[in-house]
Protein backbone atom coordinates (compact mmCIF):
# COMPACT_ATOMS: atom_id res chain seq x y z
CA UNK A 1 0.00 0.00 0.00
CA UNK A 2 1.01 3.75 -0.06
CA UNK A 3 0.66 4.05 3.30
CA UNK A 4 -2.81 5.44 3.41
CA UNK A 5 -5.14 3.45 5.26
CA UNK A 6 -6.01 -0.39 5.59
CA UNK A 7 -6.48 -2.67 3.05
CA UNK A 8 -10.41 -2.70 3.49
CA UNK A 9 -10.66 -6.31 2.03
CA UNK A 10 -9.15 -10.07 3.27
CA UNK A 11 -7.14 -11.49 0.62
CA UNK A 12 -8.21 -15.23 -0.17
CA UNK A 13 -4.75 -16.34 1.23
CA UNK A 14 -5.12 -14.02 4.53
CA UNK A 15 -8.72 -15.78 4.67
CA UNK A 16 -7.46 -19.22 4.24
CA UNK A 17 -4.72 -18.05 7.12
CA UNK A 18 -7.36 -17.27 9.40
CA UNK A 19 -9.01 -20.60 9.42
CA UNK A 20 -5.87 -22.40 10.22
CA UNK A 21 -4.84 -20.23 12.74
CA UNK A 22 -8.44 -21.67 14.32
CA UNK A 23 -7.55 -25.08 13.38
CA UNK A 24 -7.27 -27.61 16.86
CA UNK A 25 -7.83 -24.36 19.08
CA UNK A 26 -11.41 -24.18 21.14
CA UNK A 27 -11.45 -20.58 21.62
CA UNK A 28 -13.19 -18.01 19.23
CA UNK A 29 -11.21 -16.36 17.10
CA UNK A 30 -10.34 -12.74 18.26
CA UNK A 31 -9.53 -10.26 16.03
CA UNK A 32 -6.58 -8.59 17.83
CA UNK A 33 -4.75 -11.39 18.68
CA UNK A 34 -5.49 -11.85 15.02
CA UNK A 35 -3.98 -8.53 13.66
CA UNK A 36 -1.04 -9.07 15.99
CA UNK A 37 -0.02 -12.50 14.63
CA UNK A 38 -0.79 -10.63 10.72
CA UNK A 39 1.55 -7.81 11.69
CA UNK A 40 3.98 -10.17 13.62
CA UNK A 41 4.54 -12.15 10.08
CA UNK A 42 4.22 -8.94 8.13
CA UNK A 43 6.35 -7.23 9.35
CA UNK A 44 9.01 -9.95 9.49
CA UNK A 45 8.75 -10.09 5.83
CA UNK A 46 8.74 -6.47 5.35
CA UNK A 47 12.28 -6.58 6.76
CA UNK A 48 13.22 -9.38 4.79
CA UNK A 49 12.55 -7.62 1.71
CA UNK A 50 13.80 -4.10 2.69
CA UNK A 51 17.35 -6.03 3.13
CA UNK A 52 17.00 -7.94 0.13
CA UNK A 53 16.14 -5.26 -1.89
CA UNK A 54 17.86 -2.41 0.00
CA UNK A 55 14.72 -0.40 -0.06
CA UNK A 56 14.66 3.02 1.43
CA UNK A 57 12.87 2.00 4.78
CA UNK A 58 14.07 3.02 8.25
CA UNK A 59 12.84 1.49 11.01
CA UNK A 60 9.98 4.43 11.64
CA UNK A 61 9.13 4.13 7.58
CA UNK A 62 8.97 0.35 7.99
CA UNK A 63 6.70 0.40 10.83
CA UNK A 64 4.50 2.75 9.28
CA UNK A 65 4.50 0.27 5.87
CA UNK A 66 3.50 -2.41 7.95
CA UNK A 67 0.43 -0.60 9.62
CA UNK A 68 -0.84 0.80 6.28
CA UNK A 69 -0.86 -3.06 5.19
CA UNK A 70 -2.32 -5.00 7.86
CA UNK A 71 -6.59 -5.22 8.08
CA UNK A 72 -8.01 -3.26 10.66
CA UNK A 73 -9.68 -4.83 13.59
CA UNK A 74 -12.89 -4.43 12.15
CA UNK A 75 -12.06 -5.71 8.51
CA UNK A 76 -11.14 -8.61 10.75
CA UNK A 77 -14.14 -9.01 12.90
CA UNK A 78 -16.12 -8.92 9.79
CA UNK A 79 -14.82 -11.86 8.70
CA UNK A 80 -14.21 -13.91 11.74
CA UNK A 81 -18.10 -13.01 13.77
CA UNK A 82 -19.98 -15.13 11.38
CA UNK A 83 -17.40 -18.43 11.59
CA UNK A 84 -17.26 -17.84 15.83
CA UNK A 85 -21.09 -18.27 15.01
CA UNK A 86 -20.71 -21.38 12.86
CA UNK A 87 -18.53 -22.44 15.75
CA UNK A 88 -20.98 -23.44 18.04
CA UNK A 89 -23.51 -24.40 15.84
CA UNK A 90 -24.38 -28.54 15.82
CA UNK A 91 -22.13 -30.72 13.87
CA UNK A 92 -22.78 -31.48 10.00
CA UNK A 93 -23.84 -34.98 9.47
CA UNK A 94 -20.27 -36.14 7.86
CA UNK A 95 -18.55 -34.82 11.14
CA UNK A 96 -20.82 -37.20 12.87
CA UNK A 97 -19.22 -40.55 14.34
CA UNK A 98 -18.67 -43.09 11.11
CA UNK A 99 -19.25 -46.91 11.64
CA UNK A 100 -20.29 -49.35 8.67
CA UNK A 101 -23.62 -48.71 8.58
CA UNK A 102 -23.02 -45.09 7.47
CA UNK A 103 -21.83 -46.67 4.32
CA UNK A 104 -25.26 -46.72 2.78
CA UNK A 105 -25.38 -43.20 2.30
CA UNK A 106 -21.44 -42.49 2.46
CA UNK A 107 -20.42 -44.79 0.34
CA UNK A 108 -16.33 -46.06 0.06
CA UNK A 109 -13.89 -48.12 -1.95
CA UNK A 110 -14.48 -51.42 -0.55
CA UNK A 111 -10.32 -51.57 -0.76
CA UNK A 112 -10.46 -49.20 2.08
CA UNK A 113 -12.24 -50.50 4.38
CA UNK A 114 -10.02 -52.84 6.11
CA UNK A 115 -7.06 -50.17 6.76
CA UNK A 116 -10.37 -47.81 8.12
CA UNK A 117 -11.08 -50.21 10.71
CA UNK A 118 -7.46 -50.80 11.61
CA UNK A 119 -6.89 -46.77 11.69
CA UNK A 120 -10.16 -46.55 13.55
CA UNK A 121 -8.88 -49.13 16.18
CA UNK A 122 -5.84 -47.88 16.35
CA UNK A 123 -7.93 -44.14 17.43
CA UNK A 124 -9.90 -45.68 19.98
CA UNK A 125 -7.04 -47.67 21.76
CA UNK A 126 -5.12 -45.84 24.83
CA UNK A 127 -1.64 -47.88 24.10
CA UNK A 128 -0.28 -44.65 22.10
CA UNK A 129 -3.25 -41.63 22.40
CA UNK A 130 -3.61 -40.76 25.73
CA UNK A 131 -7.34 -40.60 25.30
CA UNK A 132 -9.79 -42.45 22.68
CA UNK A 133 -10.79 -40.56 19.67
CA UNK A 134 -13.99 -41.33 17.62
CA UNK A 135 -13.70 -41.06 14.23
CA UNK A 136 -15.73 -38.95 12.44
CA UNK A 137 -17.42 -39.44 8.59
CA UNK A 138 -15.23 -36.91 7.09
CA UNK A 139 -12.28 -38.14 8.49
CA UNK A 140 -12.67 -41.72 7.17
CA UNK A 141 -13.23 -39.80 3.89
CA UNK A 142 -10.37 -38.86 4.04
CA UNK A 143 -8.55 -42.00 5.20
CA UNK A 144 -9.53 -43.34 2.16
CA UNK A 145 -8.34 -40.56 0.16
CA UNK A 146 -5.16 -40.23 1.86
CA UNK A 147 -3.93 -43.70 3.15
CA UNK A 148 -2.16 -45.24 -0.53
CA UNK A 149 -0.07 -42.00 -0.65
CA UNK A 150 0.92 -42.12 2.94
CA UNK A 151 2.02 -45.52 2.41
CA UNK A 152 3.81 -45.08 -0.39
CA UNK A 153 5.94 -42.30 1.16
CA UNK A 154 6.35 -43.96 3.98
CA UNK A 155 7.50 -46.33 2.18
CA UNK A 156 10.03 -44.34 0.58
CA UNK A 157 11.03 -42.87 3.41
CA UNK A 158 14.43 -42.96 5.24
CA UNK A 159 14.50 -40.68 7.97
CA UNK A 160 11.26 -42.89 9.74
CA UNK A 161 11.32 -41.60 13.81
CA UNK A 162 13.38 -44.74 15.35
CA UNK A 163 10.59 -45.12 18.63
CA UNK A 164 12.28 -47.16 21.36
CA UNK A 165 10.77 -50.01 21.96
CA UNK A 166 8.96 -50.29 19.28
CA UNK A 167 11.21 -50.72 16.69
CA UNK A 168 11.79 -52.98 13.63
CA UNK A 169 8.10 -53.92 11.77
CA UNK A 170 5.77 -52.85 14.68
CA UNK A 171 7.21 -49.32 14.83
CA UNK A 172 6.75 -49.41 11.35
CA UNK A 173 3.01 -50.52 11.45
CA UNK A 174 2.25 -48.14 14.16
CA UNK A 175 3.85 -45.08 12.31
CA UNK A 176 1.76 -45.78 9.36
CA UNK A 177 -1.30 -45.94 11.46
CA UNK A 178 -0.35 -42.50 12.85
CA UNK A 179 0.63 -40.81 10.11
CA UNK A 180 -2.97 -41.96 8.36
CA UNK A 181 -5.01 -40.23 11.76
CA UNK A 182 -3.01 -37.46 12.22
CA UNK A 183 -2.83 -36.64 8.05
CA UNK A 184 -6.64 -37.43 7.71
CA UNK A 185 -7.68 -35.30 10.69
CA UNK A 186 -5.77 -32.62 9.51
CA UNK A 187 -7.76 -32.23 6.28
CA UNK A 188 -10.79 -32.82 7.59
CA UNK A 189 -10.73 -30.42 10.10
CA UNK A 190 -9.08 -28.11 7.71
CA UNK A 191 -12.51 -28.87 4.96
CA UNK A 192 -14.65 -28.54 7.86
CA UNK A 193 -13.24 -25.31 9.10
CA UNK A 194 -13.41 -24.11 5.56
CA UNK A 195 -17.03 -24.59 5.05
CA UNK A 196 -18.00 -22.82 7.94
CA UNK A 197 -15.73 -19.86 6.63
CA UNK A 198 -17.51 -20.43 3.12
CA UNK A 199 -14.29 -20.34 1.38
CA UNK A 200 -12.71 -23.28 -0.95
CA UNK A 201 -10.11 -25.71 0.99
CA UNK A 202 -6.81 -25.18 0.07
CA UNK A 203 -4.72 -27.99 1.01
CA UNK A 204 -1.27 -27.17 -0.89
CA UNK A 205 0.67 -26.57 2.75
CA UNK A 206 -0.84 -29.70 3.87
CA UNK A 207 -0.07 -31.75 0.72
CA UNK A 208 3.45 -30.61 1.52
CA UNK A 209 3.45 -31.90 5.02
CA UNK A 210 2.34 -35.04 3.87
CA UNK A 211 5.35 -35.44 0.99
CA UNK A 212 8.12 -34.76 3.56
CA UNK A 213 6.51 -36.34 6.54
CA UNK A 214 6.01 -33.27 8.40
CA UNK A 215 3.16 -34.40 10.09
CA UNK A 216 4.62 -36.55 12.27
CA UNK A 217 8.36 -35.25 12.97
CA UNK A 218 7.35 -31.69 13.36
CA UNK A 219 6.92 -30.76 17.39
CA UNK A 220 3.66 -29.77 18.16
CA UNK A 221 2.17 -27.77 21.02
CA UNK A 222 0.39 -30.73 22.99
CA UNK A 223 1.30 -33.89 23.27
CA UNK A 224 -1.61 -36.77 22.70
CA UNK A 225 0.62 -39.95 23.35
CA UNK A 226 3.46 -41.58 23.19
CA UNK A 227 5.15 -44.34 21.57
CA UNK A 228 8.53 -45.85 24.32
CA UNK A 229 9.80 -42.08 25.15
CA UNK A 230 8.60 -40.63 21.87
CA UNK A 231 6.10 -37.99 22.57
CA UNK A 232 3.00 -37.93 19.63
CA UNK A 233 2.15 -34.08 19.38
CA UNK A 234 -1.12 -33.31 18.19
CA UNK A 235 -1.30 -32.43 14.40
CA UNK A 236 -2.52 -29.23 15.21
CA UNK A 237 -0.23 -27.50 17.21
CA UNK A 238 1.86 -28.20 13.81
CA UNK A 239 0.78 -25.44 11.88
CA UNK A 240 3.18 -22.59 12.50
CA UNK A 241 5.39 -23.61 9.18
CA UNK A 242 1.45 -24.04 6.80
CA UNK A 243 0.74 -20.26 8.75
CA UNK A 244 3.88 -18.87 8.01
CA UNK A 245 3.55 -19.96 4.60
CA UNK A 246 0.03 -18.69 3.64
CA UNK A 247 1.65 -15.45 5.25
CA UNK A 248 4.09 -15.21 3.10
CA UNK A 249 1.60 -15.63 0.27
CA UNK A 250 -0.80 -13.70 1.42
CA UNK A 251 2.24 -10.52 1.58
CA UNK A 252 3.16 -11.23 -1.55
CA UNK A 253 -0.45 -10.69 -2.87
CA UNK A 254 -0.32 -7.60 -1.10
CA UNK A 255 2.94 -6.21 -2.78
CA UNK A 256 1.71 -7.02 -5.85
CA UNK A 257 -1.14 -5.31 -5.48
CA UNK A 258 0.21 -2.03 -3.65
CA UNK A 259 3.56 -1.65 -4.76
CA UNK A 260 5.12 0.58 -1.64
CA UNK A 261 6.99 3.54 -2.92
CA UNK A 262 10.43 3.27 -3.42
CA UNK A 263 10.06 -0.68 -4.04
Amino acid sequence: MNGKGRPEKLTEDLKQWIVTHQQGRKKKLKATAIQADIRNLIEAQLQKENEKRELPWNKALLQSEVDSWVPGISTIQKYIKPLNEKLDAPPSEVDNPWHLGTLKKYALPAEAIPIILVVQDFALKQDVLKQPYLLSIRQVIWIARLYKTVDAILDGDATLVDFKNKKGKGGRVIEKLLRIFLSSQAYAEGERLCELADIPFNSFTMDRMIANGSFLRIKGKTVIGNIGDTAITDTFGNFEDVEKDLANSAFENLLKANKPKGG
